[in-house]
Order: C-alpha cells, then sequence, then structure tokens
C-alpha cells in the first residue's frame, strides 16, 4: 500500500476548520451550569474540567459535543487552555446513510503559546474503523501527521494499523506501523496487545509486548490494571464510543478509553522495555451521580491522594 500525503493542503484545512472551531468558543464560565433532568437527559452536551494544584483551581478542558438529527456525535470541540499554552481539538465523525457507527473519524489539533500566540504545533489524525456484524471492532486504519513549527524536523507522518480479535474474556491486538514521512530518526517496531475484560466488557488487566530488535522476540513494555463502578458509562450510549482505541496508552485519560462502566482506579506502569524502571501512573477516582445514574462529577486524584492536588470533571447533560 501506498500512501500520499500533501503537506499544504493538510495545514490548510487544518487551519481552516481550527479557524472555524474558534468562532464556536465563547468567553465560558469554568463553572458548569446545572441542568434538570430528565428521562432523555442522558446524552452529553458538555464536559469540563478544572485542575486544581497545590489548592489553586485553574481551567483544564472544555469539550462540547454535537449530534445529527439521528442523535449521532458528529463532532467534538475541545478547548484547553492554562496560564501559558492554550489547545484547540476538533473531532469530526462520519456515517454512511443511516449507519449507527461512524466508519471515519478525523481529529485536527493546533497548540500554542499564549502570551505571544506562537503556534507550536499542528496534528492530524484521520482514522478508517472497520466493524464485524455485531459491531464489535476489527481494524483501524490510522495515519498520524504532525507538523511541528519550532522544530528541526518540522513535518512528520505514519501510517499505524490495528487489528483485533476476541476469545472468551479476553481481546487481543496486533499494531504495525509504515513511516509515510520521518525525518526524526525515530524507529517503530510491530506490537502486540492481550485485555481480560468483565462480564460487563470492561477493559480489567491489559498488556502491551514490543518488539525487540535487539533479542528479536516480543517483550512486555506496559501493563494496565482497572476496576469499575456498576453504573452505566455515558459514553457507552453514543454513536461514537467504538471510535475511541480498543486498548489503553499507559497514561489513558478517562476519555480516552471509555468503558461500559466508570473507572475507580487505574494503575499503569509502561515504557520499561530494555530494562528500564518505567513511568507509573496511578489514580484513583471518586463519582457523584444524577438521577439517571449517570457520573455528574468525577474527581481524580493521584495515589496517594492529596486533597490540594485533583481534577474536578463536571458532566453536564441534555435531551434529543
Amino acid at each position: 500500500m501506498k500512501v500520499a500525503l500533501n503537506l499544504l493542503p493538510v495545514i490548510l484545512l487544518l487551519v481552516f476548520t481550527l479557524q472555524s472551531c474558534q468562532k464556536e468558543l465563547s468567553p465560558e464560565t469554568t463553572t458548569a451550569p446545572t441542568t434538570p433532568t430528565t428521562p432523555d437527559s442522558n446524552y452529553i452536551a458538555k464536559i469540563y474540567t478544572i485542575e486544581v494544584v497545590n489548592g489553586v483551581a485553574d481551567t483544564g478542558y472544555i469539550m462540547t459535543y454535537y449530534y445529527d438529527n439521528l442523535k449521532r456525535v458528529v463532532s467534538i470541540f475541545d478547548s484547553a487552555k492554562n496560564l501559558y499554552n492554550y489547545t484547540q481539538s476538533k473531532y469530526n465523525y462520519f456515517y454512511i446513510n443511516n449507519d449507527s457507527l461512524p466508519y471515519k473519524s478525523t481529529v485536527y489539533s493546533v497548540n500554542a503559546y499564549y502570551p505571544t500566540q506562537t503556534v507550536f504545533y499542528y496534528d492530524t489524525t484521520i482514522t478508517y474503523h472497520f466493524y464485524d456484524n455485531a459491531g464489535k471492532n476489527l481494524k483501524d486504519s490510522i495515519i498520524f501527521s504532525t507538523y511541528r513549527v519550532l522544530s528541526t524536523f518540522s513535518y512528520f507522518s505514519i501510517l499505524e494499523l490495528r487489528d483485533y480479535s476476541y476469545g472468551t474474556g479476553k481481546i487481543y491486538g496486533h499494531k504495525t506501523f509504515f513511516p509515510i514521512v520521518n525525518n526524526s530518526g525515530a524507529m517503530f517496531y510491530p506490537q502486540k496487545d492481550t485485555a481480560i475484560v468483565n462480564a460487563s466488557g470492561n477493559i480489567i488487566d491489559y498488556k502491551n509486548y514490543e518488539f525487540n530488535p535487539s533479542s528479536s522476540l516480543f517483550e512486555l513494555s506496559a501493563t494496565s490494571i482497572f476496576t469499575y463502578d456498576a453504573k452505566p458509562s455515558p459514553f457507552s450510549k453514543l454513536s461514537n464510543f467504538k471510535t475511541f482505541g480498543v486498548f489503553p496508552s499507559g497514561e489513558t485519560l478517562f476519555y480516552e478509553l471509555p468503558q461500559y462502566n466508570n473507572r475507580l482506579t487505574q494503575n499503569e506502569h509502561h515504557s520499561f522495555l530494555g530494562g528500564g524502571s518505567g513511568v507509573y501512573y496511578n489514580t484513583t477516582f471518586s463519582n457523584s451521580y444524577n438521577a439517571n445514574g449517570l457520573v455528574k462529577e468525577m474527581l481524580i486524584y493521584d495515589v496517594p491522594p492529596d486533597p490540594a492536588n485533583f481534577v474536578k470533571v463536571t458532566f453536564v447533560y441534555k435531551s434529543l
């Protein structure tokens, strides 16, 4: 397979998309509004996060969801800003006729230094999704491109193919990488994934293996362990639920790998291939729920928890 990308159209498309997104962003308060709960008020309207560091609160990000008349997610606008940097991302989802699952998704992101509006990078991700007749993920074909404005290797692009298979209580994956433009000197080797799922379909144990050219073996490079509550995740109702990564990333944010229930604990260890100590990412989640049983507020703490340092996530729902 030969994939060609033209840098200029990609950048122009990204800039145009993000400029359009900026028009949608209003000077919203960091305090999430409350909305009345009705039987159908279970579609995510907005997600607000506030980061509290040493007792001082700062805006994290605001995610706004948009739907079509079939109640399918068609786009998400994510705006994140702190004292020095801001990032804006636009997620788009594409469907064939009245299909309930998207066959394609795109993400366009821009990051900049806030005081001077100096752009650091543009990222573009284009993913084609493949499912079986039951809606299980079979394959993802991903093209990721980044344009680093102030970097010595300004443009980078790679094709990643992910294949999935299933056993009793398990999910298996295989990843292969094909650099399209790679002047960074980075090397990419195949990976294998194994996950154990509970009766609800949530991943509770995960291992990632990366091919080591020195030993010619697939060696363990990351592990993840999760626990969950018994409440339904608000993400599991949405049409884009199957477009998220099937497996954890090693430092998996709550919205990067939503499951059928809500996360309570998370213990991850990654980047220890080759004998290094790696990186540990351990968090706990304190969730509160609305009258419909959906999470309305999530407090995320490191382990051990520090009451002066945490992330507060607020969910706002609407009827469709």
